[in-house]
Protein backbone atom coordinates (compact mmCIF):
# COMPACT_ATOMS: atom_id res chain seq x y z
CA UNK A 1 0.00 0.00 0.00
CA UNK A 2 1.55 3.20 -0.95
CA UNK A 3 2.26 5.90 1.80
CA UNK A 4 -0.64 8.54 0.54
CA UNK A 5 -3.05 5.53 0.59
CA UNK A 6 -2.11 4.45 3.68
CA UNK A 7 -3.14 7.87 5.08
CA UNK A 8 -6.29 8.50 3.49
CA UNK A 9 -7.25 4.80 4.78
CA UNK A 10 -6.47 6.20 8.41
CA UNK A 11 -8.02 9.37 8.18
CA UNK A 12 -11.19 7.77 6.78
CA UNK A 13 -11.06 5.23 9.48
CA UNK A 14 -11.03 8.45 12.07
CA UNK A 15 -13.97 10.02 10.07
CA UNK A 16 -15.90 7.10 10.31
CA UNK A 17 -15.31 6.16 13.72
CA UNK A 18 -16.57 9.63 14.57
CA UNK A 19 -19.78 9.65 12.58
CA UNK A 20 -20.24 6.18 14.12
CA UNK A 21 -20.17 7.86 17.58
CA UNK A 22 -22.22 10.95 16.50
CA UNK A 23 -24.85 8.14 15.04
CA UNK A 24 -25.84 6.56 18.69
CA UNK A 25 -25.93 9.83 20.42
CA UNK A 26 -28.21 10.67 17.68
CA UNK A 27 -30.67 7.66 18.18
CA UNK A 28 -34.31 7.96 19.74
CA UNK A 29 -33.19 5.13 22.58
CA UNK A 30 -35.96 3.72 24.23
CA UNK A 31 -33.92 3.61 27.70
CA UNK A 32 -33.25 7.61 27.39
CA UNK A 33 -37.51 7.85 27.20
CA UNK A 34 -39.77 7.59 30.89
CA UNK A 35 -40.57 4.75 32.24
CA UNK A 36 -44.14 4.88 31.07
CA UNK A 37 -43.20 5.47 27.88
CA UNK A 38 -40.50 2.71 27.87
CA UNK A 39 -43.26 0.11 27.94
CA UNK A 40 -44.77 1.19 25.29
CA UNK A 41 -41.49 1.48 22.75
CA UNK A 42 -40.26 -2.26 22.50
CA UNK A 43 -38.09 -1.62 19.16
CA UNK A 44 -35.00 0.80 18.62
CA UNK A 45 -32.75 1.71 16.19
CA UNK A 46 -29.01 2.41 15.66
CA UNK A 47 -27.20 3.02 11.98
CA UNK A 48 -23.72 1.40 12.00
CA UNK A 49 -20.71 3.30 9.96
CA UNK A 50 -17.79 1.78 9.27
CA UNK A 51 -14.95 1.87 7.22
CA UNK A 52 -14.58 -1.28 4.66
CA UNK A 53 -10.81 -0.78 2.37
CA UNK A 54 -11.77 1.57 -0.04
CA UNK A 55 -16.06 2.04 1.26
CA UNK A 56 -17.70 3.21 3.88
CA UNK A 57 -20.24 0.30 5.01
CA UNK A 58 -24.02 1.77 6.46
CA UNK A 59 -26.04 -1.04 8.29
CA UNK A 60 -29.77 -0.23 9.13
CA UNK A 61 -30.45 -1.95 12.71
CA UNK A 62 -33.38 -2.44 14.48
CA UNK A 63 -33.45 -4.07 17.89
CA UNK A 64 -36.50 -4.88 19.96
CA UNK A 65 -37.43 -6.44 23.51
CA UNK A 66 -40.12 -8.12 22.06
CA UNK A 67 -41.94 -9.52 19.00
CA UNK A 68 -42.31 -7.06 16.53
CA UNK A 69 -42.98 -6.30 12.55
CA UNK A 70 -43.65 -3.21 11.46
CA UNK A 71 -42.01 -1.50 8.13
CA UNK A 72 -38.53 0.52 7.60
CA UNK A 73 -37.26 3.50 5.65
CA UNK A 74 -33.66 4.28 5.19
CA UNK A 75 -32.95 7.97 3.08
CA UNK A 76 -29.48 8.74 2.45
CA UNK A 77 -28.70 11.92 1.37
CA UNK A 78 -25.14 12.48 -0.19
CA UNK A 79 -23.87 15.97 -1.28
CA UNK A 80 -20.66 16.96 -2.71
CA UNK A 81 -18.29 18.97 -5.53
CA UNK A 82 -19.58 16.00 -7.93
CA UNK A 83 -23.33 16.34 -7.16
CA UNK A 84 -25.71 14.91 -5.06
CA UNK A 85 -27.91 11.97 -4.56
CA UNK A 86 -30.70 10.81 -2.07
CA UNK A 87 -31.42 7.14 -2.06
CA UNK A 88 -34.43 5.56 -0.13
CA UNK A 89 -34.83 2.22 1.09
CA UNK A 90 -37.68 0.72 2.38
CA UNK A 91 -39.56 -2.81 3.28
CA UNK A 92 -41.25 -5.15 6.16
CA UNK A 93 -38.97 -6.60 9.22
CA UNK A 94 -39.76 -9.19 11.75
CA UNK A 95 -38.18 -9.21 15.11
CA UNK A 96 -38.02 -11.89 17.38
CA UNK A 97 -38.03 -10.66 21.23
CA UNK A 98 -34.30 -9.51 22.71
CA UNK A 99 -32.52 -9.50 18.98
CA UNK A 100 -30.99 -6.99 16.64
CA UNK A 101 -31.65 -7.53 12.70
CA UNK A 102 -29.81 -5.33 10.15
CA UNK A 103 -32.32 -4.37 7.60
CA UNK A 104 -30.67 -3.07 5.23
CA UNK A 105 -26.60 -2.45 4.28
CA UNK A 106 -25.31 0.25 1.78
CA UNK A 107 -22.08 1.05 0.57
CA UNK A 108 -20.67 4.51 -0.19
CA UNK A 109 -17.10 5.47 -1.68
CA UNK A 110 -14.19 6.49 0.78
CA UNK A 111 -14.58 10.21 -1.22
CA UNK A 112 -18.40 10.13 0.62
CA UNK A 113 -16.93 10.73 3.89
CA UNK A 114 -18.62 13.36 5.88
CA UNK A 115 -20.97 14.55 2.94
CA UNK A 116 -23.52 12.08 3.87
CA UNK A 117 -26.61 11.82 5.99
CA UNK A 118 -28.43 8.95 6.95
CA UNK A 119 -31.94 8.67 8.56
CA UNK A 120 -33.51 5.05 9.68
CA UNK A 121 -37.08 5.13 10.85
CA UNK A 122 -39.19 1.94 11.82
CA UNK A 123 -42.65 2.39 11.90
CA UNK A 124 -44.25 -1.08 14.28
CA UNK A 125 -47.05 -2.65 15.72
CA UNK A 126 -45.59 -1.15 19.17
CA UNK A 127 -44.83 2.44 17.60
CA UNK A 128 -42.28 4.46 15.51
CA UNK A 129 -38.57 5.51 16.60
CA UNK A 130 -36.11 7.17 14.39
CA UNK A 131 -32.54 7.48 13.99
CA UNK A 132 -30.07 9.71 12.07
CA UNK A 133 -26.54 9.73 11.42
CA UNK A 134 -24.45 12.22 11.41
Amino acid sequence: MSKARAVLTRELAGIVLRLAAVSVVLCARADAMPAKIRQIMAIGCRIGVTAEGEAIRIDAIASSRKDASGRYRLDIKKASAGGASHNIQSGEFNLEANSEKILSTTFLGASDAGHFEVRLVLDSDSGSVSCVSP
